[in-house]
């Protein structure tokens, strides 16, 4: 088990700490597996500092995609991509 510690936006910090979101969409530049403990440190941009809070919370799973495989560059840019998740 490994802990990784990630920015969180402020708005983003408060929807997972109230586990009213539970899931993470991020660039695939760390290792990370199941087990793994993810630690949010909030980032105010305003401010260009962190607030000081920090949650963590252990990795269910983790699932990398391709997502240029599957659509245009300018589709992904025009239309976004949905993290959906599905009880």
């Amino acid at each position: 088990m490994r802990i990784v510690e990630k920015k969180i936006r402020p708005e983003f910090f408060e929807r997972v700490r109230a586990r009213k979101k539970n899931v993470e969409f991020r660039l695939a530049d760390f290792t990370l597996a199941a087990g793994d403990k993810l630690r949010l440190r909030e980032w105010d941009p305003k401010k260009n500092a962190y607030t000081g809070r920090m949650l963590t919370r252990t990795v269910k799973a983790v699932h990398k995609v391709q997502m240029f495989n599957f659509h245009p560059v300018a589709d992904i840019k025009k239309y976004g991509v949905y993290g959906i998740e599905l009880r």
